[in-house]
């Protein structure tokens, strides 16, 4: 999602040796698509670039150049690279992921006169030896190698724009594994899906189920929480009503060795009591040797109320179980108190795990808001971190915001966490808005490390230009100027002194 911001002058406290990439010096093509080469701890390692450089001479196929940057902006490598061409198809790029060499590029492909989804195209790039290794258009689990633009013009039998179809690459080296699904309709968790399939870089489907909803009050739910060393680490949840009570049949975590395509682990995560809460959402990852599991916990009317955290060992075995409820962890903020439960909803948005077990869990409080139609306006007024430490026990929490009177809003941007030396630090945009125009910007940054947060509100003023905020290496953050075109002129990557 792009956040394009009007600036005159940035007035910033941070490095003093920022640099700088001009866009038109490192191609001829129109730069379409930047991201971001995340490792396994999620931390930015370098950035890749897509240019668009036009037709082929023939006019069968689109010229794409890829520039890969490391994590201070010098030029590793580049190439090009071609998908089909045809009148009827538009190419959004989806996913990316960068592994020992190889990028794998994966676009979302649509009919561009019905408006309406297609497939998936997937592009494997040998960036070393500047080659294209395989070229694959992916449709409910069918692969089909090399297909031409006129093959894909005739498509007839088209998605709807809602459809929540994913396709994303993950692992390293050997290990790496395409991963399709069908999601369901809702998008509270994007990781929800309802069917599954898995592909090796062979093309071979190693995985696939599917759940079914058996009625229209039971609910089967999974999540592809993490794939690490050839295993995938999913959940799957049973939830059914009995009476006017909903009761959680099933909630199950599995371990399966997709190149050996069988199970290995499947662990019970039932709560014991289950007046703690419902599970509805899923944060999991392999830590180590370790499996690290955060649960969202929510009523009957599917309002959080509280998370589980969980650490099994590679048999199973629990080593941590805590349940954390907010009445109790925020009881000083309300949580639990008419007023609050008549105007706001907390949502868990991101889970930070440490090397050392300990972890910080991100809240997003929202007020309640609804027009004169009936339509949502909730906004966003508070974040909220709780730090917790090794055995899951609360340290405390922190307010990175606290509620403001007027127009103003925040809006979340992204997050760096540097697990060895358990720092953290969030960006989020924070806007007071008036009746014509915003009266001001302020990017603010919170750094949290060891229990102590330290916040600075970054001001700046909106007149000419595009500005871009971005992701970059711990302590960094990336900002790509655009002119009055929309066009991307510049990268600047500057560091943040907290």
């Amino acid at each position: 999602m792009k956040y394009y911001f009007y600036i005159l002058s940035l007035f910033m406290c941070i490095g003093l040796n920022a640099q700088l990439q001009k866009l038109g010096e490192l191609s001829t093509g129109k730069m379409e698509y930047k991201t971001s080469i995340l490792d396994a701890n999620k931390n930015v390692t370098g950035y890749i670039l897509y240019f668009n450089k036009g037709l082929t001479a023939d006019e069968s196929m689109i010229t794409y150049e890829y520039i890969i940057l490391d994590k201070s902006l010098n030029q590793l490598a580049n190439a090009d690279f071609v998908l089909p061409f045809h009148k009827k198809l538009e190419y959004r790029l989806a996913d990316n992921h960068f592994s020992e060499g190889n990028l794998y590029t994966n676009y979302r492909v649509y009919h561009a006169g019905k408006k309406k989804y297609l497939g998936y195209m997937h592009v494997a790039l040998d960036a070393k030896n500047k080659t294209v290794i395989d070229t694959q258009f992916i449709r409910d689990f069918e692969v089909t190698p090399k297909p031409t633009g006129k093959e894909l013009g005739k498509e007839r039998n088209v998605f709807t724009y809602d459809t929540f179809d994913r396709l994303v690459t993950k692992g390293e080296g050997k290990n790496i594994f395409h991963v399709y699904t069908h999601n369901t309709t809702t998008v509270t968790f994007e990781n929800k899906i309802k069917e599954l399939g898995i592909f090796n870089t062979n093309s071979d489907l190693v995985y696939q189920y599917k759940l079914e909803r058996e009625g229209f009050f039971n609910m089967k739910e999974s999540f592809v929480l993490d794939i690490k060393d050839g295993k995938l680490l999913s959940s799957k949840i049973v939830l059914k009503m009995k009476g006017l009570k909903a009761v959680t049949e099933v909630d199950s975590i599995y371990v399966k060795d997709l190149n050996a395509k069988k199970n290995v682990l499947k662990i019970n995560h039932h709560l014991e009591t289950l007046d703690k809460g419902m599970p509805q959402g899923y944060w999991g990852q392999f830590l180590d040797d370790k499996i690290v599991i955060t649960t969202s916990l929510v009523d009957a009317a599917f309002n959080m109320r509280g998370f589980r955290r969980t650490v099994y060992d590679d048999k199973g075995a629990k080593l941590v179980d805590q349940t954390i409820q907010f009445k109790e962890a925020l009881a000083t903020l309300g949580f639990g108190s008419k007023k609050f439960e008549d105007g706001f909803r907390l949502n868990l948005v991101e889970v930070f795990n440490f090397n050392d077990f300990s972890s910080v869990i991100l809240l997003e409080k929202k007020k309640l808001r609804m027009d004169r139609f009936g339509n949502n306006k909730s906004k966003t007024e508070d974040y909220i971190l709780i730090h917790l430490n090794e055995k899951s026990e609360v340290l405390g929490h922190y307010v990175l915001e606290k509620s403001k009177i007027g127009q103003g809003y925040d809006r979340f941007l992204f997050a760096q966490s540097d697990v060895e030396n358990n720092a953290l630090i969030i960006y989020y945009e924070d806007l007071d808005l008036g009746l014509l125009k915003v009266k001001s910007r302020n990017l603010v940054v919170n750094k949290f490390s060891h229990g102590q947060l330290t916040q600075e509100k970054i001001p700046y003023k909106t007149e000419n230009n595009y500005l871009q905020f971005n992701n970059a290496k711990f302590g960094h953050i990336l900002i790509t100027a655009y002119d009055e075109k929309e066009i991307p002129v510049s990268m600047r990557l500057e560091r943040i002194n907290l």
